[in-house]
């Protein structure tokens, strides 16, 4: 059996001290151990140090700048006690209960050249939006009817007819548009010029419609209960940081503002723990986070490779980003299936007696607040890319030194905070 455990530095901003006033600095650390089993599936208490993994007298050293060319490692400071709460007897009912959880071999996926699946939400938003202005405007005291909605307002403003997939060959032939724009794992935000409006429309709804139909198995094939070993048990515990915390999976530290860390040439930290662990090479390693310091402004957070995390906040101030106040997602596809609803009702063919000669549009759902962000898929595809390139590193001893995270790499979503710059 093997144990490779990984400890990543997340630096967390600044604190004070028990006396109210001193500063220090806030360090959250992150455990991420990957167990290979002799064969088949294990018990993890037949991993010794996994009995009793929250009980253990934890405590860790931290180093502010990279490791010597030569030499050994002198911390930047030692003995550095976890400050949050540990629950043992939470590690025994998780994992070592009755029946215990089971270890099996980690899969590791091959994301070098991943294709990711999205669609442009603005511009199907303006889209509706257009579209239900246009009716709105040209019909304010009464009802359209099916062929002024599908066919253009007397305006010509409005025009349902480009979502309009029920013929089989349309689908086809969007399908294999779509695929034909696939460059570098997505398809491009801003299609090439050679593409008219009318297309572009048709594209953008039918990702939307790729993107939520159903990709599963024939609908009389039940799932499978999936089998959680216990690593699918810890992806699933990443949710839940108070749980992460309590099972001595995320620490959290604080320890004092060391001297010179402003002018350290390689801004990067790394955390590993003190107490004894078996096959220490690989049960240690403490991989590094570039990060950001300013005293003056209390900075310190991981360091940004590109320019939309800013001091640990994300930038909305870019063109990319925008707000939606409609579930765009549910209007794409209502708009689509209302579309093909008014194929029915006279359009592709005759109507019958009881046919409605007026169509109202489908109500907009309101989904609170979204924040939209521009070409998103390409920043996923490069996320995935570098998780692989990572992975690649990790795999040999002597390239584990050269991983240096940055926070795009590092980030697993972010919270709303509220910062006023006129106030500071």
């Amino acid at each position: 059996m093997k144990q490779l455990i990984t400890w990543t530095a997340l630096p967390n901003g600044f604190g004070t001290a028990d006396d109210g006033i001193t500063p220090v600095l806030k360090l959250t650390v992150r455990a991420s151990p990957r167990l290979t089993p002799e064969s088949g599936g294990t018990p993890i208490g037949s991993f010794n140090d996994f009995v009793n993994w929250t009980g253990k007298p934890w405590s860790f050293s931290v180093l502010f700048g990279d490791y010597p060319t030569s030499g050994p490692v002198t911390p930047t400071a030692t003995g550095v006690q976890p400050v949050n709460t540990l629950r043992p007897d939470l590690w025994k009912k998780f994992f070592n209960g009755v029946p215990p959880v089971i270890v099996r071999d980690r899969k590791t996926g091959d994301y070098s050249h991943p294709v990711v699946r999205s669609f442009p939400a603005f511009r199907v938003q303006e889209f509706i939006k257009q579209q239900y202005t246009a009716i709105a405007l040209d019909f304010p005291t009464e009802l359209p009817s099916p062929r002024e909605v599908y066919g253009g307002g007397r305006h010509n403003k409005a025009n349902f007819s480009l979502l309009d997939f029920s013929i089989p060959e349309t689908r086809d032939r969007l399908k294999k548009q779509l695929n034909s724009l696939i460059a570098n794992g997505v398809v491009p935000c801003n299609y090439p010029s050679g593409i008219s409006n009318d297309d572009a429309v048709q594209l953008d709804f039918y990702q939307a419609e790729y993107f939520h139909a159903f990709k599963g198995g024939l609908h009389e094939n039940l799932p499978k209960k999936p089998e959680l070993d216990f690593h699918k048990v810890l992806a699933l515990l990443g949710d839940y940081p108070e749980l992460l915390r309590a099972l001595a999976l995320v620490f959290d530290l604080e320890l004092p503002v060391p001297a010179g860390i402003g002018t350290i040439s390689e801004p990067v930290v790394r955390v590993w723990p003190e107490n004894p662990l078996i096959d220490e090479v690989d049960s240690k390693i403490a991989l590094a986070t570039r990060y950001d310091y300013n005293n003056a402004a209390k900075v310190f957070s991981a360091k940004a490779a590109g320019s939309l995390i800013i001091s640990g906040h994300l930038d909305l101030s870019g063109d990319e980003f925008s707000v939606a106040q409609v579930d765009i997602d549910g209007s794409a596809i209502k708009a689509i299936n209302f579309t093909q609803t008014l194929g029915d009702l006279g359009i592709h063919k005759p109507p019958v007696l009881g046919t409605p000669k007026t169509a109202a549009l489908p109500a907009l759902r309101s989904g609170g607040m979204t924040v939209l962000m521009s070409d998103r898929a390409s920043e996923l595809v490069k996320t995935l890319q570098n998780s692989t390139g990572f992975e690649t590193l990790l795999a040999n001893e002597a390239d584990r030194k050269t991983i240096k995270f940055n926070a795009e790499d590092i980030v697993r979503g972010y919270r709303i905070d509220i910062y006023d710059e006129a106030k500071g």
